[in-house]
């Protein structure tokens, strides 16, 4: 957790009271900043099961390594910070873990957003068991990649060395569910939401645009096929194209919510048109949109300055649009807010 004191009472609480009570809770305080370590000292007095470690701020992944270190269970689930789980989260990802001998069981979700209260699962196709091959492909659905709504064997993640890795801090989750699939021999799934994703928390992706994130999401498309390439060739051009595809639609429709000057932006579409990736599947982007078919002509025409105007144009075209949603779900959110109060939040 870091500065989570807003949350972090409604999270724990969740956990706290699970069916499942042998259990032991780590909390990795990654030198917050605000009263998070005080409203944890309260569950460290009234439940032995609560271990708190506190940590010199170093991000996320350190804090994560360092609650795999500290574990001594046979199964290790995760849970962000602002986030709540149903009662019986545990129970039922250990549960079926266990009764099928599954080295891995992900669930669904209940997604939290101005948008309303939705249920998803990007895992559940109807079947409780899952290929390896198939459950890859999940893991690029939607927020598939993420640690929570999921549970690992521990000795697995010791025995292969699995951790996050620090000098990455964008999808370094995903990297982690990726390379632990790649050890697991039986994986299923659970057709249950049991998470609650707290979305209303959530910053905008634009304010952490910079050249430092596009070189760290290059990063990570290169660490991905070095896992794919290893065991699943077959899978690592589709799945490269959509996630290169998707970083070009993104950064070339965000430059223009940012305060970046002229150079800045040349520098970062630049770095965009000139990595390896954007070369070589350029050719297999595709979109069942018009807007986006004429925005993948234009940029396999080397038409830089009309990809430049267009993506503006689609920029301003989004502000309005979410500007109206903003008023249309305005008072959505105020019943959303109440809704996460009486799911735990």
């Amino acid at each position: 957790m870091y500065n989570s004191e807003s949350f972090i009472d409604k999270c724990i609480g969740s956990i706290i009271n699970q069916t499942y009570k042998n259990l032991e809770i780590i909390i990795v305080n990654d030198g917050s900043t605000d009263k998070s370590e005080e409203r944890i000292k309260n569950f460290t007095q009234d439940d032995v099961r609560v271990i708190y470690y506190c940590q010199t701020n170093a991000g996320p992944s350190k804090a994560r390594n360092m609650g795999i270190n500290m574990s001594k269970g046979e199964y290790i689930l995760f849970v962000d910070s602002d986030d709540t789980v149903h009662k019986d989260y545990v129970e039922k990802l250990v549960m079926a873990a266990m009764n099928l001998n599954l080295d891995f069981v992900a669930g669904g979700y209940i997604d939290f957003s101005i948008h309303g209260k939705i249920n998803l699962n990007h895992f559940w196709n109807g079947k409780s068991m899952v290929s390896k091959k198939q459950l890859i492909l999940n893991t690029f659905q939607g927020v598939g990649g993420t640690l929570w709504g999921k549970v690992f064997k521990r000795g697995i993640i010791l025995n292969r060395d699995i951790r996050l890795d620090p000098e990455i801090f964008m999808c370094e989750d995903l990297l982690f569910v990726l390379q632990y699939i790649m050890h697991c021999n039986r994986c299923g799934v659970l057709n249950e939401n049991l998470y609650n994703y707290n979305r209303l928390n959530e910053n905008s992706i634009s304010k952490r645009i910079n050249i430092g994130y596009l070189k760290n999401l290059i990063l990570v498309i290169n660490k991905i096929e070095e896992i794919l390439n290893k065991n699943y060739t077959n899978l690592s051009d589709n799945i490269l194209a959509k996630r290169v595809q998707s970083l070009v639609e993104t950064f070339l429709v965000l430059q223009h919510s940012t305060n970046w000057t002229k150079e800045d932006k040349d520098d970062i579409v630049k770095s965009l048109y000139t990595s390896k990736y954007f070369l070589k599947y350029k050719t297999n982007f595709s979109s069942g949109s018009f807007k986006g078919k004429l925005l993948f002509f234009l940029i396999r025409k080397n038409k830089s300055y009309l990809v430049y105007y267009y993506t503006l144009l689609l920029f301003k075209s989004q502000q309005i649009k979410d500007f109206i949603k903003l008023k249309l779900y305005r008072n959505n959110l105020k019943e959303m807010k109440l809704t996460f109060e009486e799911e735990g939040y």
